[in-house]
């Protein structure tokens, strides 16, 4: 199996639980869409710290195939992600 870092992020502890969910999901919503594009078997694993002053949030990609985990490398070089996208507030 092979793990690649995907984020890894420092967050405010006051934010609401909800609000950090929702910033990870808009975070990885491009790995998702990736994943239902290649039909590739990829499970995204969430991790919790603390580094400094706030907490981190970890989310890596866990690949069967070593295969996909270089497909997955090439479509994304800059990994991992150092911050989170804002809420959406959606409905």
């Amino acid at each position: 199996m092979k793990t690649i870092e995907v984020l890894n992020c420092h967050y405010n502890d006051s934010v609401e639980d909800w609000i950090l969910d929702d910033m990870i999901h808009a975070s990885l919503v491009p790995f998702f869409t990736w994943q239902e594009e290649t039909g590739t078997d990829v499970t995204f694993m969430k991790h919790w710290g603390v580094a400094d002053y706030y907490p981190r949030v970890e989310v890596t990609a866990e690949f069967k195939n070593t295969t996909d985990s270089a497909l997955f490398i090439t479509s994304f070089p800059n990994l991992p992600h150092k911050t989170l996208k804002g809420p959406s507030f959606s409905a």
